[in-house]
């Protein structure tokens, strides 16, 4: 049996961590936060929302790390990766490999650190947050994962998707960088705008002038994957291309009703970095749209949006503006 290290068990590595323990894996959840980590000790790790059920975990702090493990799924925040990934080398099994489950592209710099053979990425197409200590809540009735390689292993690959089948279910992708796109198009659209406005995902996409922001949004990470040769793969087999490209009034219509539809089950979900910013942190807006604003400068595509979305919330941030639904407005001067 592997050796299975979450580390940054927050809302979405506890719960991964509690479905995997749950079906027999040895599985050591990690994170900063001591009375999370002391909550799941005292009473296991508790799943709420779509699916409830609590379960005993192993659980740690990170300076009371003392084995090395074959697999550790990443889940903090990407700003300190480089970081991470020195500290999580002394946990690794000869053969251990990092899977890192953030969002955007973080694999490129965990291998400023690591090889490129020890670095796998997943996208989670599932969400979740936080509720207490211990505690955290599945926001997503299917649960999947689309999961790949740098420079794979088939037999580390096989190991990987079969883990990670304890929870949902996996996609292995040729295409890593392309499943990573299709998510990123989410991510930059929905998680920046409910991180301005305080909504959530559900209530962007039924509000008009949201829904048409995000769609910019979504439409300049399409311009930008064309440019950079990312062929972009469908999420739970649809084609967000075909869907969601909007060259024209009537485009947009349909793109619209279809985004709508499509985030109907993320109605409630609000993004992760709004929460950052509510408890006075930095967020990682700089890995979500500054991907596509550091993409697009490299390859000529103008992108006004994602670089209006990144200037807010760094506004927000440095305390020039608040985090309201008003603040949105700041995208009429696009």
């Amino acid at each position: 049996m592997k050796k299975i290290m979450i580390y940054g068990a927050g809302a979405m590595g506890t719960i991964l961590g509690a479905y995997l323990a749950r079906a027999g894996e040895d599985v050591t959840l990690v994170s900063r936060n001591e009375s999370h980590i002391a909550a799941m000790r005292e009473k296991g790790a508790t799943v709420v929302g779509k699916e409830q059920f609590t379960v005993p975990v192993s659980a740690c702090l990170p300076e009371e790390l003392n084995e090395k493990f074959d697999i550790v799924f990443l889940q903090t925040k990407q700003r300190d990766n480089p970081q991470t990934a020195l500290f999580l080398k002394d946990y690794l099994t000869e053969k251990g490999v990092v899977c890192t489950l953030q969002n955007g592209m973080p694999e490129l710099s965990l291998t400023e650190t690591l090889q490129r053979e020890k670095v796998y990425g997943a996208t989670c197409v599932w969400g979740a947050t936080f509720r207490s200590a211990g505690v955290s809540e599945l926001t997503s009735e299917e649960r999947s994962f689309s999961l790949g390689g740098l420079q794979p292993d088939i037999e580390v690959l096989s190991d990987i998707a079969m883990i990670l089948s304890k929870m949902g279910k996996v996609k292995v992708e040729e295409n890593l960088l392309g499943a990573r796109m299709a998510k990123l198009c989410v991510n930059a659209a929905f998680s920046s705008l409910s991180t301005i406005t305080g909504f959530t995902f559900g209530r962007i996409a039924k509000k008009r002038s949201l829904n048409r922001i995000a769609l910019k949004i979504i439409n300049e990470c399409f311009a930008v994957s064309k440019a950079a040769g990312i062929r972009i793969e469908p999420i739970q087999g649809h084609d967000m291309e075909k869907l969601l490209t909007a060259h024209n009034f009537f485009k947009e219509w349909i793109a619209g009703i279809a985004l709508r539809i499509a985030m109907k089950e993320h109605n409630y979900l609000p993004s992760g970095m709004m929460h950052d910013l509510q408890k006075g942190r930095k967020c990682d807006i700089d890995f979500v749209n500054g991907v596509i604003v550091s993409l697009g400068k490299q390859y000529g595509v103008p992108v006004p949006y994602n670089e209006k979305a990144v200037a807010i919330v760094h506004d927000i941030e440095n305390g020039l503006c608040e985090l309201a639904p008003e603040t949105a407005d700041f995208f009429k001067e696009i």
